[in-house]
Formats: structure tokens, C-alpha cells, sequence
């Protein structure tokens, strides 16, 4: 469901964090999630917002005057039935053509997808021979920038990406799959750019199919904990194509 966190196991710590901010009293917004993480008592979070500079009490701080800037969803886009979806945007200091070639290149996906480590292009890779329904296989990350492994389960390890809609220069679509995992969702990553003042506007909305019928209800403990992970990804990937022309 989420690419960054495929194949990874939660802590009963972290589960239980993240069911607290969808409880009673609560909207389990990544809002929510968030001031819970700023109430966590063993002053591990403490430690890395004073490393990072900052305070659990600046944030909350910012978290009341706007509790807008961690809710995803904040784009127009119309819901699609039988869907999950969450949608944000981000500014890219480019041109438009710019970021769109960016986007709609697959040699380019390990740069904003989070993640993903390498991806097979075949040595007569060429952008100009790229066209719609075309796959590649990626595959995860599994060493961190400081050398330490990551646990990624093995069906979790390959990817298939499909190239599903390029519109130059306003949008592009990937859609994301794991071919080992049986019970695996394809996952839908959908770009619409606008030219804007000193850069281009950048909506993205990833979405998945939705689990019908007991399957649906029994995930209902731990939706604010996909609120929260749909709103990290969007930002992690917002954050990669905005880097990427600094």
C-alpha cells in the first residue's frame, strides 16, 4: 500500500501511537498523528527536533495556528469510487517542460521515489523511445545512505512500474506493482503540473484499489496511520523533485 514502507514491521509502539490519534476525539489526520508524536514520553523525538533545530513545542505551535500543512488532500481532485487516494502539491523552482521530462523519464524514478534503489533500463535506453504501457523492473532499497541493511521482505523486493499517461507537458502517471506479492494492490502515482510565478505548481495524487467487503471494515483501526503515510509520501516526493533542481 505505501511504497516507502512496504515490507517493513511496525513496532506495537509505533502501532499503538498511531491508533491513538484516530480515538476518541480524534480525526486521525496526520495532524493528529503528528502532536501524538510530539507527546511521545521517551524524549527520543525530543532529541532529534533539537538536533534538527527545533522543539515538540514549536511544532505544535505551528500545528495550531495552521493544521493545514500536514493534511493531504488539500487539491480539487474528485474522488474516484472504489479508490483510496491522497492528494498534496509542492512548487519546483523550473519550467514546466522541465520538471515534466524530469518526471515522464524512468531513468529518473529512483530520484523522487522513495525507497526504490535501482531500476533495469536495458543498455539501449534512449527517453526518446519511451511510450505509454512500456514496464521496467526496480528494486528496493536495501542499504541505507550510512551503509546499514534494511529488512525488506521478500515480496517487497521487486517492482514492475508502468508507464500509464504522458501529456507533455502537463501530466504523467506510473503505476507500481509487486509481482511477488499475491495480495499486493497496484499503486497509481499521478502528476499534474501548471506553470507558475519563478517555477512550476505540482499535484500529486497516489491512489490505490480500495479492500471490499470484512477486509475494508478490519483496516479501520489503522486508516489515521494511512492518512499519516499517504501525507509523508507525498512530501518525500515533493521534496526529491524540488531538490532535484536546486
Amino acid at each position: 500500500m505505501f511504497h516507502e514502507t512496504g515490507g517493513y514491521d511496525w513496532s506495537q509502539r509505533a502501532i499503538d501511537l498511531i491508533g491513538r490519534a484516530g480515538g476518541k476525539r480524534r480525526d486521525g489526520s496526520a495532524a493528529a498523528v503528528l502532536r501524538e508524536f510530539m507527546a511521545e514520553p521517551s524524549g527520543l523525538i525530543a532529541d532529534l527536533l533539537t538536533y534538527l533545530g527545533t522543539t515538540p513545542e514549536a511544532i505544535v505551535e505551528a500545528l495550531d495556528r495552521d493544521p493545514s500543512v500536514t493534511r493531504v488532500g488539500r487539491t480539487s481532485r474528485p474522488k474516484v469510487k472504489g479508490r483510496v487516494s491522497g492528494s498534496s502539491e509542492s512548487f519546483v523552482p523550473a519550467p514546466v517542460e522541465e520538471v515534466w521530462e524530469f518526471l515522464a523519464d524512468p531513468a529518473r524514478i529512483c530520484d523522487w521515489e522513495p525507497g526504490l534503489g535501482s531500476i533495469e533500463l536495458g543498455a539501449d535506453h534512449d527517453t526518446r523511445d519511451v511510450h505509454l504501457g512500456m514496464t521496467w523492473e526496480a528494486r528496493a532499497m536495501t542499504e541505507r545512505p550510512d551503509g546499514k541493511p534494511m529488512k525488506v521482505k521478500e515480496a517487497f523486493r521487486r517492482r514492475v512500474v508502468e508507464l500509464v499517461m504522458a501529456q507533455y507537458p502537463h501530466r504523467v502517471s506510473w503505476r507500481f506493482s509487486y509481482p511477488d506479492n499475491e495480495r499486493g494492490k497496484p499503486v497509481l502515482m499521478e502528476f499534474r503540473l501548471s506553470q507558475t510565478a519563478g517555477g512550476t505548481q505540482v499535484n500529486m495524487t497516489v491512489s490505490w484499489p480500495r479492500r471490499e467487503g470484512w477486509r475494508w471494515l478490519a483496516g479501520a483501526p489503522l486508516r489515521p496511520a494511512r492518512v499519516f503515510l499517504t501525507w509523508l509520501h507525498l512530501f518525500q516526493i515533493g521534496a526529491a523533485i524540488s531538490r532535484a533542481f536546486c
